[in-house]
Parts: C-alpha cells; sequence; structure tokens
C-alpha cells in the first residue's frame, strides 16, 4: 500500500511538470547556454572528461584564457559532465537538455517528498512536494538549461541528506557521502550540507556516536572536495574582500525575508534582476508570514520548523555571496530555499488542519484556489522562455538598463537577420559601454549588411583600435574596403 502511495506521487510530480513546463522542450538556448553548449569545447567527447575535472567551469568555452580575470572562480565538472552527457545523445538539439532539466525538477521533487514523510504524514509530504514542484520561481531551473547549475545540485544534495537522514549503516554513509561530493562538483553551495542536516538528526535523537560517524563521513568528502578543488584552480575567490563579507552580513537577512516574500507572492521570476531591499509593505507581509508559521507549528512541531527553516536560512546563504558581489538575484539562486518553504507549508497545513478539523473544508478549499493559482503563475511565467527575443525582453521589462541583457538581444535579431533593431540595441548598448569591443564589432557587420559601409568603417576602426590583436576585427574592417 505504502509503495502504490509513492508511486502515485512520483506520477503526479511528473505529470505536473510535464503539463506546467512541456513546451520547454521547445525552447531555445540562450544566455550561458551559448557559450558553455554551443561553444563549449570539452563537452563533445568522453576523451575530454579528466579536463572537466581538472579544471574550473569555463575552461571547457575558452581553455582558461580567461580565468586569471574571473571575479569568482566555479569549479563545477559535473555540470559540464551533464552538458557531455546529452551532447552524446542529442548533439546540439536544445530540446534534449531542457527534458534533462524537466527530469532533475521532477527528481527534486520526489527528493523533497522523500524527505517530508520522514516527519510528516503522506499527505502532507505529498502537500510539500506538489507545492514546490509547480511553484513559479522554480521555472528559470526547469526552463533555461545552464540554470541546472542549481537544481542538479540540489538533486544530489536531497539525495545526500535523504539517505542520512533515514539511517545509519555503511550504505547510508557511503551514498550520502557520495551523493554530497557529486553535490559538490555541481555547485560549491552544497557545502552547507552538514549544517543543514545537523538539526533533522537531533530532532531524530541520534546518539552522540552515530553523530561522529554521519559528520566524520561528510568531513572527509569535504576535504576530498576541497583538495581536488585546489588542484584543479590553485586557489580561490569565494570572497572578493572584508566589504563583500560586511554586506553578506548586514543584507543577508533583507535578501532572505524578500526571498520568503517571493515565495508567498512569486511574480519576480525572470533572471538578471537586480536585489532590492523589501518595502514596507513588503517587510510588513514577511514579518506576519513568518510568525503565522510559527504560531501555527508551535504545538507539536516547533522544532521541525526550526530544522526547516534554518535549512532555508542554510542553503540561501552562499547564493548570496554572489549577490553581494554583482546585485544580481536571479530566481534560480532560491531553488533550494523553495523547497524548505514548501517544506514549512506542509507543516503548517497540517496543524492549521488539526487545531480546525471543523473547517477543513475551508482548508481543502484554499489547498485548491492556491494551486491552481500557482499552476496559472507558473503557466504564465514559462512563456518567457520561448524565444530568446521574449526572454532578454522580459529580463529588460524588470531590468531596462540590463547591458547583457540589451547585448543578447542585440545578438538574436542578428542572427535572424533582423538587422535594423540589432543596430538599435548594439548602440543602446555602446551609450552604456563605449569600449565593448563584441558590441563594436557586431554593430559595423550590422551597418555592412544595411550596405552603410562608411558607418561600418568608422565602427569597426574603433573595435580594431581597442583589440589590434584580434584578427577577426581586422578582417570585418577589410570587408569595408570592398
Amino acid at each position: 500500500m505504502r509503495a502504490r502511495r509513492h508511486i502515485w506521487a512520483f506520477f503526479l510530480f511528473a505529470i505536473l511538470t510535464a503539463l506546467l513546463h512541456k513546451d520547454a522542450l521547445r525552447n531555445p538556448f540562450y544566455w550561458d547556454d551559448r557559450p558553455l553548449i554551443l561553444n563549449g569545447q570539452r563537452i563533445s567527447s568522453w576523451a575530454h572528461l579528466p579536463e572537466l575535472f581538472t579544471h574550473e567551469l569555463w575552461y571547457n568555452v575558452d581553455l582558461g584564457k580567461q580565468a586569471p580575470y574571473t571575479d569568482v572562480d566555479t569549479y563545477r565538472p559535473l555540470l559540464n559532465t551533464s552538458f557531455l552527457i546529452d551532447y552524446q545523445w542529442t548533439t546540439l538539439d536544445p530540446a534534449g537538455y531542457h527534458l534533462t532539466n524537466l527530469l532533475i525538477h521532477i527528481g527534486c521533487s520526489i527528493l523533497l517528498y522523500f524527505l517530508i514523510i520522514q516527519f510528516l504524514p503522506y499527505c502532507y509530504a505529498l502537500i510539500g512536494g506538489v507545492l514546490f514542484c509547480i511553484h513559479p520561481l522554480t521555472t528559470e531551473c526547469v526552463e533555461y538549461v545552464s540554470a541546472r547549475a542549481d537544481s542538479l545540485m540540489f538533486l544530489f544534495f536531497m539525495a545526500s541528506l535523504s539517505i542520512v537522514v533515514r539511517g545509519l549503516s555503511l550504505f547510508s554513509l557511503l551514498g550520502g557521502s557520495l551523493f554530497y561530493l557529486c553535490s559538490l562538483f555541481v555547485k560549491e553551495t552544497a557545502l552547507v550540507l552538514p549544517f543543514v542536516a545537523l538539526p533533522f538528526l537531533l530532532i531524530q535523537h541520534r546518539s552522540s556516536k552515530d553523530l561522529v560517524k554521519i559528520f566524520g563521513a561528510l568531513g572527509i568528502t569535504t576535504v576530498i572536495y576541497f583538495l581536488l578543488r585546489q588542484n584543479a584552480l590553485n586557489g580561490t575567490k569565494a570572497i572578493k574582500d572584508s566589504q563583500q563579507l560586511i554586506d553578506f552580513l548586514v543584507y543577508y537577512p533583507q535578501y532572505f525575508g524578500r526571498t520568503f516574500y517571493d515565495f508567498i507572492v512569486p511574480y519576480r521570476t525572470m533572471p538578471m534582476q537586480t536585489f532590492e531591499l523589501a518595502g514596507k509593505i513588503e517587510s510588513s507581509i514577511i514579518a506576519l508570514s513568518i510568525l503565522i508559521f510559527f504560531i501555527a507549528a508551535i504545538k507539536s512541531h516547533r522544532h521541525l520548523v526550526a530544522a526547516t527553516f534554518f535549512a532555508a536560512c542554510c542553503v540561501l546563504a552562499p547564493p548570496f555571496m554572489a549577490v553581494s558581489l554583482t546585485t544580481i538575484a536571479n530566481p534560480r539562486y532560491a531553488y533550494a530555499s523553495i523547497a524548505f518553504f514548501a517544506f514549512l507549508s506542509a507543516i503548517v497545513f497540517q496543524q492549521l488542519y488539526e487545531y480546525e478539523k471543523n473547517a477543513s473544508k475551508t482548508l481543502k478549499t484554499l489547498g485548491i484556489l492556491t494551486t491552481i493559482m500557482l499552476i496559472f503563475m507558473t503557466t504564465r511565467a514559462s512563456k518567457a522562455y520561448r524565444t530568446e527575443e521574449l526572454f532578454y525582453k522580459n529580463i529588460l521589462v524588470q531590468n531596462p538598463h540590463h547591458v547583457e541583457a540589451e547585448y543578447n538581444l542585440a545578438n538574436t535579431f542578428y542572427r535572424i537577420k533582423d538587422y535594423q533593431r540589432a543596430i538599435q540595441f548594439y548602440q543602446e548598448v555602446l551609450s552604456h559601454e563605449p569600449t565593448k569591443v563584441s558590441a563594436l564589432n557586431n554593430l559595423g557587420l550590422s551597418y555592412l549588411r544595411v550596405n552603410q559601409s562608411i558607418l561600418a568603417r568608422q565602427v569597426l576602426m574603433q573595435a580594431v583600435a581597442l583589440d589590434p590583436d584580434n584578427p577577426k576585427y581586422k578582417s570585418n574592417l577589410a570587408l569595408t574596403y570592398k
């Protein structure tokens, strides 16, 4: 009976993901997908696999040329390996890569369900899993291939956490450590797993002997990871300077609150949004919601609520290190925290039902209306990913002066041979960054395509002056004299 229930839950997660994101299979590549996949030099053959584990993420693109100039290093060999696997069966067809993202999201929903069911009854575990599965803030990780860095990391993270929490055996120690290492190989943010696991293990009243074994295994795994990372990168750039650390300590509570607000009112679903502090109304909603969460669970689940809330805090902290450096808050950074917020919601739903059993019809109605609302919002959010043009335009709606979005939109127009609009957006890019050489080069080529060779020559001469060693720019300049 229990196995049958689990199977039905799996089918439900798969069906919901397929219905909400079925059109993702027709999505193109965009943003980081283009360099990492279309221009990837080390994902076409298994012979390159060792190189993926001995170099940083972008070595796949430029063979390490830009690594010394980056602000943050990224050692993510399993992320590139996932692209390599997709390449073997789908080459450069975006559908195969998007299908993998859908399967990863289904897997994350299932593993969250398995974690919740170890603490709550079946129906509430199902509620938590469904809430995470259909939540609009998970859209980016499903619809945007490169965003799988967060969802794939969380898949291995949850596999490790579920195994460790389920029981203590040689299998659980080895399996939990292996999945933990895999999650670290996808994204560095998995380093918080031991902190996330501790409160859940304490709730289960694990003995000190068990805790020593578990955290000993996780500690050894962490050391192995850092040794491999050090060998590949020869250092770390996780923290730029003391000011970044101060910004983290000062603004993290606001970022956490803002993410919690976005979980409740999920309208900020597009990537590349500038981090903004919550306003008075938003702050009031955040404070009231947190208070309701704790009051609703204070009778019998206060320890579980505290553990889950702490887990949400932990998984959101590493991404904020990047936010404090770039001021860009992508929804995918909240992917893991959304799972634990969904867990919290399942706890609250159970407590409200037990307190007011006479109001069960009201709660069911509220649950159905919430589900319908989230499905509608997720469906709407996913439409913004249908074409490259829509993708970049929606980013610019929320962040009008995002130069990279303007540049990528201009490139999109150039690829579809809409040269007039390409010229318009290249000029917009150069108004913000006059020395962006690639934009100057592409603007010059756009002028050539509309037979404005004099303007093309002027722009390409600027590109050559800024980067005289680039043969491509000189070649393009020569075309203007023909």
